[in-house]
Parts: structure tokens; sequence; C-alpha cells
């Protein structure tokens, strides 16, 4: 999804619920915490106290590894080295990095630019890199189409096998916060698998992972928040093994000249995309929360007609478009 990792209210609005009413056989030990410029939370089935405190030393490690390779909020993080290099500099990428950016690009490559890894430009000038409650003036079209020559994913240059990054214009920057919290979230399910736990659900920033069972034996339950207090509300969504993401308008958005607007860029275009669309937003459910990550963002620009190339690349991928009166539209239909 686009937004920067720093903007601390979630673009998701999951709610976790409980299995059919009845009470958990076992709770969960809960490990909690901030990360990303959002909030974390991992709820583990079957794990004494003793582990889950080394669990939440080992999860607390790694985010804040992650964030120092990818947060563009902290000057000395890898990502703002090399928004910081001259054009043809080749900077060896880390491992956390790689990972996303390999996501990102061939995601870019697959829906034509619609997830965009070098869109930081476009967020720096509409105001979406800047410090919360900070007043942000709407770039002049001008600027903007001064900008939409940088943001080109083409420009960024990644060797996957020799773990090499350049850019090819002065002035490329690139921000991988779309793909970057789906990561993370699959990062800490390999921690917790690798610890021998086999049920337990992650959050960070309202994207989700469940794995197994929830306490009463059930599929993990998780609704997606009703896009007015008037909508009517959605059913619940069983997950197992599975990931979701959501992309949307509502969540976050800034307030420039009056007027909110959305936090997710049209890199087409250069501008945030309309608040009053056809659909309010888009979930994807899929096997690794990066790559639902990924494909919502790409879905919520591309629209439900754009979604071919995507479907073709990943047809284990749901993609959920719900519109602005809370209905439902599900591709592949008949799930």
């Amino acid at each position: 999804m686009r937004l920067t990792v720093s903007l601390t209210a979630s673009i998701l609005g999951f709610l976790v619920l409980g299995g059919c009413g009845r009470k958990p056989v076992n709770d969960p030990e809960v490990i909690s915490g901030e990360t990303m410029g959002t909030t974390f939370r991992v709820l583990a089935l079957g794990v004494d106290s003793d582990v889950n405190a080394r669990l939440g030393i080992s999860i607390k490690g790694l985010l804040d590894s992650i964030a120092m390779e990818l947060s563009t909020w902290e000057s000395d993080s890898w990502i703002s080295e090399f928004n910081r290099l001259p054009a043809g500099v080749s900077l060896p990428v880390p491992a956390h990095a790689s990972s996303v950016l390999a996501c990102s690009i061939k995601v870019a490559e697959l829906s034509e630019g619609a997830l965009n890894p070098a869109i930081y430009p476009l967020v720096k000038a509409w105001g979406f890199a800047s410090p919360r409650g900070q007043k942000v003036v709407a770039p002049e079209p001008a600027e903007i189409d001064r900008f939409k020559g940088l943001v080109d994913y083409r420009n960024v240059v990644f060797d996957e096998n020799e773990k090499r990054i350049r850019k090819t214009k002065d002035g490329v920057e690139i921000d991988c916060s779309a793909v970057a919290k789906g990561y993370a979230i699959d990062a800490i399910a390999e921690v917790l698998t690798n610890e021998g736990v086999e049920n337990f659900l992650i959050e960070l920033g309202g994207e989700l992972r469940a794995q197994g069972q929830n306490g009463s034996g059930n599929p993990w339950s998780v609704r997606i928040e009703s896009v007015r207090d008037d909508a009517q509300e959605l059913d619940p969504i069983s997950l197992t093994d599975e990931s979701i993401a959501t992309s949307g308008g509502g969540y976050l958005s800034k307030r420039i000249d009056g007027e909110y607007l959305t936090h997710i860029l049209d890199p087409s275009t250069g501008t945030p995309m309309e608040r009053d669309a056809s659909f309010y937003s888009v979930s994807v459910i899929a096997p690794s929360c990066m790559m639902a990550d990924a494909l919502a963002t790409a879905a919520f620009v591309l629209g439900p007609k754009g979604l071919a190339s995507l479907r073709d690349a990943y047809p284990e991928a749901e993609f959920i478009f719900t519109g602005n009166d809370g209905s439902r539209t599900i591709f592949p239909s008949g799930i």
C-alpha cells in the first residue's frame, strides 16, 4: 500500500474477533509494541511465559533491523543512504531490503507501475512524508510534472543476483513502505515457526497473518472495518495459514487547502487517488503478507478492470473490492 513508514494511523481497519462466541480454551501470549510508525501485536498459542519473553526480544530486534534498512524516517537507514546517492553509484543491498525490492519491482512490472517503489519524490511533494499536523500545500502542476519524470520504477536498477542497486537519474528516491510491513509480518511468522509455534495471529499496522487455529480450535476470524458509520457491517473473513492486507482511501489522508486527500498516489497522474471512487478499499488474501501488501496497493490504483496481469501471475490471491456502500466484489468470483 501507498504509505510512508512514519504514518501512525492504520491503513487497515481490521477487528480481530473471537471464536464463534465461545471462550477460548487457552489464552494466547501477547507480544506488542511500536515499529515503523505504527503498532504491532502477536498472539501466540501454546507458548509459556519464558518462551514468550524470548520471542519478544527476537521479534523486536528483528523489527528494529528491518526499520534500519527500510525506514525513510531514519536518516542513517540503508534506504536513506541510497536516496542521497547520485545517479550511477552502485550500493550493496542488505537482506531485508533485497527481499522487499525484489517483490516491489516484480509487482511494479506486472502492474505497469501502479505499485511504484520510486514514488518517494511525489510522496514528499504531497506532504505524506511530513510530520503529522504539519500544514501542507499542494504542489504546483509544473512541480508534479517534473517529479513524474523521476518516479518511474525503471529508473531503479536492482541486480537481484549481485544484490546491488543504482539509480539512472539524479533525484530518484525509493520508498518501500507499501511492502515493508507485509514483509515484516512474514519475517515474524518465520521466527515463531522456527520456535515451534503452530497457532498464531500477527497484526502490524492493520496487516494480518493467521497461522493454524485460534484458541477455540476454529479459523482466525477478522472483519474489514465498515466504510462509514451508516454502512452495512461486513461479514467476518476466516483465515487459516493466510494473510490479508488492505489498501484504501479513507484510513489515512492529508488535509490540503481544506480538502482531505487520500494517501495513495497514482503514479500515472502524480496526484492522490480520488476518495469518491467507485470502490472504497481493496483487500487481498494471499499466502504471504508481503504478497498481499504489494498486490493491494497495485489493485487499488488499477481498479477491478485492470487486474488481469496480477490475477494471471498470482492465481492464489483473492481480491476483495469494498464499495462505498459496504458491498463486496470478489475476484476470482465464486470464492
